[in-house]
Order: structure tokens, then sequence, then C-alpha cells
């Protein structure tokens, strides 16, 4: 995979966002790491944080695009989301009703999301 080309800076930049949590129902977990003769361990959220996050992302998010500032989706967002259930996992419940302000009652779960109700 070629990151630049010649007539380019052989530089990788990147960008970090970085923005307060958005709630206080989060898990991590740690995870051993090793690379290019590295051993570590990151500290990462889970499985079940971050897909309730993707939900928040694609309930809540706001994404404009072309002239006239239209309102679309980003597709990854989907794409992301059926890989969550693709591997059976559940979204972190504590989080989606903190942050979208809604009742436990109203996500229907059963080994899938199959329903959200706002």
């Amino acid at each position: 995979m070629e990151l630049a080309r010649r007539t380019e800076s052989e530089k990788l930049y990147v960008r970090l966002e970085i923005a307060e949590n958005i709630s206080k129902y989060y898990q991590t977990e740690f995870l051993p790491v090793s690379r290019f003769n590295l051993n570590f361990v990151v500290k990462v959220y889970t499985l079940e944080t971050l897909m309730a996050s993707k939900i928040i992302a694609i309930l809540k998010r706001t994404f404009r695009k072309g002239k006239g500032n239209k309102i679309t989706f980003k597709g990854r967002d989907y794409y992301d989301l059926l890989w969550f259930l693709q591997k059976g996992v559940e979204p972190n419940i504590k989080r989606l009703n903190d942050v979208l302000g809604i009742s436990q009652k109203k996500i229907f779960m059963n080994n899938s999301l199959k329903k959200l109700k706002i």
C-alpha cells in the first residue's frame, strides 16, 4: 500500500480529535499487542461500548454534504453496525439510555438489535 506518491511527502499525518466522554457508562478492557518486535498492552473500549456509541452516532450525528449542504448519512456507520450484529455483540444499554435519554423498555434486544424506538 502506498501512503504517498513520490512527488508528495513521505510523512504520514494523523489527525486526532479528542473529546470528553459523553456518558459515564462505558467499559474498557486491556488487550495484549505484539507488533514490530514490540510487546505492549493497550486499554480499549469494549465491543459493547463501541456498538452503543455507533448507534448513538447514527441517531444523533448530522453530516452535511454538497452544494446544498444536504443532510445525509455516513455509510461506514451502517457497515460498522452490521459488523457488530454479525458478531452477536449486544450494545451497552446503560450508555444508550444515558446519551439518548430513553427508557430501557423502548429498546428491544434478542441477540441482535431488532428495533429502536425513540
